[in-house]
């Protein structure tokens, strides 16, 4: 499925709490990763402080199109998102 990054709103993109969408065990590229200068490492979701920017995810994202970007949510964030996956086996 394709993504429109453009509908993402400006005031999160501004925000430095985006991680790159890598493999879990399952084969699924869900997992938070971060880029820490020589590889990509597990990102810890409890704290931000290695989250990039959207600009950086965005351009790990294009380089390596099987990989995803998602936005890491804080206890400090004044954000609330509801997930909403499609299930095709419902």
């Amino acid at each position: 499925m394709a993504v429109n990054y453009e509908k993402i709103p400006e005031e999160l993109k501004w925000c430095r709490n985006w991680a790159i969408g890598g493999p879990d065990d399952n084969g699924t590229f869900k997992l938070p990763h971060f880029h820490n200068g020589r590889k990509l490492v597990r990102l810890d979701v409890t704290t931000t402080s290695h989250c990039c920017d959207f600009e950086s995810a965005l351009e790990f994202k294009e380089l390596n199109p099987s990989w995803g970007i998602g936005f890491v949510l804080s206890d400090t964030d004044t954000y609330t998102c509801i997930d909403l996956d499609v299930k095709n086996h419902i």
